[in-house]
């Protein structure tokens, strides 16, 4: 998963948001799993809200054949209002932990037939997957808001998560008065 990647799937949240298919930040969540799914590998698979790091991310895509983390993503979504530096500053700050992660292994939650948790012994039948969280791996935040919010621009935010090679910004900025959404990739 790249950048050329992420453009073509804010490409499709776009194309919703337009199309008055996305009312809320889990709106936004959906439309951004259907397009991963469809524009990414089948190595890919997108986790919604894993446990990581006593927390949980909105998505996190891992490649299941290289046992790469390709991409973290918190969300946001409030098209008519302002997003203040304060009021996401917990999203950044989740994002930036992530990167304590580097060069090391995580474990992830995983269902299925072969994959099933045993809650009397309290362990995990046929183990937990383990992905590397590498320099490669995206810091995404991705938020729809109003063209006037600090965090519409990536030199505005003065979160330190901003500054790393890997931060990644997806951005939805609404005009009102105009009545238009600009997205970007920054």
């Amino acid at each position: 998963m790249n950048i050329e990647d992420l453009k073509l799937i804010w490409q499709d949240v776009e194309t919703a948001f337009n199309d008055e298919r996305i009312n809320s930040e889990r709106a936004l969540q959906c439309v951004l799993y259907q397009s991963m799914r469809l524009r990414l590998s089948n190595s890919i698979v997108i986790l919604v809200e894993p446990h990581f790091n006593n927390c949980r991310p909105d998505i996190v895509a891992v490649n299941k054949e290289s046992k790469i983390i390709e991409c973290i993503m918190e969300l946001k979504c409030a098209p008519h209002w302002w997003h203040s530096a304060k009021s996401v500053a917990t999203d950044f700050d989740k994002l930036l932990g992530f990167n304590d992660f580097l060069g090391k292994k995580v474990e992830f939650d995983m269902f299925g037939p072969k994959r099933i948790f045993d809650s009397k012994k309290n362990q995990w039948i046929g183990g937990r997957p383990q992905y590397l969280y590498d320099n490669d791996t995206l810091l995404v935040f991705a938020d729809i808001v109003n063209k006037d919010s600090e965090v519409a621009l990536r030199n505005t935010i003065k979160h330190e998560v901003s500054k790393l090679p890997n931060f990644v910004l997806l951005i939805g900025a609404t005009d009102l008065e105009s009545k238009k959404a600009y997205f970007s990739v920054q």
